[in-house]
């Protein structure tokens, strides 16, 4: 497993801690992605990862997954002969970006020059969008329906029925994503407890890890700080949430 850090700069945070040992660190460059693309400024942040996640799945390959995604059980199946890119839908039936597996070579650079080209500052007009609309009808890409790689969504009453709902079938699912920022950090407030209980995502981390393995995540969800934008308010808010669950327990 890689994780990509821009700059040098280490993310804080206990997900970042508790997954870190595991991987392989890997420092990029800002200056890796052009500053400039089709006369627009790259500036937001999710948009340097978009491109550089393509740069380097037409590269190496392999699966990626934005950090607050789980993967729940082998992709071996999926990944079959004569398949280049595996992706899924979204709950709005575009294709994710966030959780998908690619093969290096000349479809991934394709979509990276794709990328380029439909390049207009919005927020998923390279992305999502382009995914959507180049990739249908393709033979060597694989589009598994919703419920296959990004079950539920960021919408708020999705993300109650992930943590909390009951009912949900878990059995050709492979990832879920967590859609911790759009979520407005709901996942803060999920607790050992709650991961102890039937809910959905409950039964999910207990497919993909196992008893043991479900109380380790159910701590570390916990313990998930919410970030805004603003480091410094978020970090108050942070350890305040932090010393407030400490003395409930």
């Amino acid at each position: 497993m890689y994780i990509h850090i821009l700059d040098g700069i280490v993310p804080i945070g206990s997900w970042f801690r508790a997954v870190a040992p595991l991987a392989r660190l890997v420092a990029w460059s800002r200056s890796d992605v052009p500053d400039v693309i089709n006369g627009v400024p790259v500036s937001k942040p999710a948009h340097v990862s978009d491109f550089y996640r393509m740069k380097v799945m037409s590269t190496i390959g392999g699966v990626y997954l934005d950090f607050d995604a789980v993967v729940l059980r082998p992709w071996d199946d999926l990944l079959k002969p004569g398949i280049s890119l595996v992706v899924g839908r979204q709950s709005n039936d575009q294709i994710a970006i966030g959780v998908f597996a690619a093969k290096p070579g000349e479809l991934m650079s394709t979509l990276l020059k794709e990328m380029h080209q439909r390049f207009n500052g919005g927020w998923t007009a390279h992305s999502v969008d382009m995914f959507s609309a180049v990739l249908p009808g393709r033979p060597e890409v694989t589009i598994l329906p919703h419920d296959t790689l990004v079950p539920f969504s960021w919408e708020r009453n999705d993300v109650n029925d992930l943590l909390y709902g009951k009912g949900f079938d878990w059995s050709g699912t492979y990832a879920l994503h967590l859609y911790h920022s759009l979520s407005e950090g709901m996942t803060r407030y999920y607790s050992e407890k709650d991961l102890q209980g039937d809910g959905n995502l409950a039964r999910g981390i207990r497919i993909a890890l196992g008893s043991k393995g479900a109380e380790v995540f159910a701590k570390m969800l916990s313990e998930f700080e919410y970030y805004s934008g603003n480091t410094e308010n978020d970090m108050k808010r942070n350890r305040a949430e932090q010393l407030a669950r400490q003395s409930q327990r």
